[in-house]
């Protein structure tokens, strides 16, 4: 995917991938350029579609930039509590296998 770029239809063709994964990368590009609200939305849209931990962490960084400690905040309890989650899982699917082997 390419930058945020000056060509409004370019941008506007961009936007209409509704992949998690292209909303981040657009995020951590327009942070790049200094457009910190703009990048704010791009990481929003993306964890709209997928809530994944990692993508979180972008939007942290950009709340931050922006002097929004208290949301940047929320986003940090909600990836730490995604990420004990998954582990808790993994643990859980680990065991499992462990039991199935026995």
């Amino acid at each position: 995917m390419g930058s945020p770029s000056n060509d409004a239809l370019l941008n506007e063709v961009r936007a209409l991938n509704l992949s998690a994964t292209n909303q981040v990368q657009m995020g951590i590009e327009l942070e790049r350029q200094g457009r910190l609200v703009e990048s704010v939305t791009a990481h929003q849209k993306a964890l709209e579609i997928d809530s994944r931990m990692f993508r979180r962490t972008s939007i942290c960084r950009t709340l931050r930039r922006l002097g929004q400690f208290e949301k940047a905040e929320e986003h940090y309890r909600a990836a730490a509590a995604s990420n004990q989650a998954r582990g808790k899982l993994l643990q859980l699917r680990r065991a499992a296998s462990y039991r199935s082997k026995i």
